[in-house]
């Protein structure tokens, strides 16, 4: 296994919204890039612009979006699996949980995720929280 990047000493990784900042100040701290450090690494490894620990993400979408799913890249380490029912079944390897979990919302009731199992008990405790909210009706 290759060397991973890592934060500084007790530090993370942060993603930064460079608009968002309003000032900057020049202080007298330093620290040393590790030679381990590959930018390029953690772009391949991310779901997004967040970095996290990667892991093997495994979805199946709807026979009636596997269309949509199949024509374009999700990810650079993308997999897919045609299905017997007209489903698809998209794997990759990813960090950036809560990015992931977003966008598998986005699908709606046409995607279903398969493994991990923290990243499935994530998008459902979404979703009771949002039924919670829509679920009572009329308003």
């Amino acid at each position: 296994m290759a060397a991973r990047a890592t934060p500084p000493e007790g530090g993370h990784f942060i993603t930064l919204a460079v608009d968002r900042i309003r000032q900057l100040v020049a202080t007298s701290e330093s620290f040393q890039v590790s030679s381990a450090f590959d930018p390029k690494r953690l772009e391949a490894e991310a779901f997004g612009a967040s970095w996290e620990e990667p892991m093997q993400v495994v979805v199946r979408f709807s026979a009636d979006q596997a269309p949509y799913v199949k024509e374009r890249e999700w990810h650079p380490s993308q997999r897919l699996k045609d299905l017997p029912d007209g489903r698809v079944e998209l794997t990759f390897t990813a960090g950036g949980e809560f990015e992931i979990v977003r966008w598998i919302l986005g699908w709606g009731e046409a995607a279903e995720v398969v493994r991990p199992r923290r990243l499935r008990e994530r998008v459902q405790s979404a979703l009771r929280q949002a039924l919670g909210r829509y679920g009572q009706w009329p308003l």
